[in-house]
């Protein structure tokens, strides 16, 4: 039970909103959704999706900037590498496709939204 508790501050932090919670998961859904059906079924650039799609919400709701800004600064970059290391999975999996490009812009704003807010909430903690 601690272990989702954990998961859940990781994916939202420690006080969102319902507004949080609903335009998180319909923006998952729709990449993850859009994705399915354009890579062939390929269910795992579908869940790649849903992760950077959702993220993009996520990591720019206070909530979850504010809990990422509480944790030891090494988690940060362990985040950015860990969604960098994706990657050339994207490329594989989509032989560049125009939806690999999709992707990465995605990602770029996920992760630039993510950077921003570690860099907003660490200055004022």
């Amino acid at each position: 039970m601690k272990l989702l508790k954990i998961l859940f501050y990781l994916l939202f932090g420690k006080t969102p909103t319902l507004l949080q919670y609903f335009l998180t998961l319909a923006m998952a859904l729709l990449g993850g959704g859009v994705l399915y059906f354009y890579s062939n079924n390929d269910i795992g650039l579908a869940i790649s999706a849903f992760d950077i799609c959702g993220g993009i919400v996520t990591n720019s709701c206070k909530s979850t900037r504010k809990y990422w800004a509480s944790l030891p600064f090494f988690v940060v970059p362990l985040f950015l590498i860990i969604h960098v290391l994706e990657i050339p999975y994207l490329w594989q999996e989509t032989e560049g496709q125009w939806f690999f490009w999709l992707l990465i812009v995605a990602m770029m704003a996920k992760l630039s939204v993510f950077i921003l807010g570690q860099e907003e909430y660490r200055r004022s903690v």
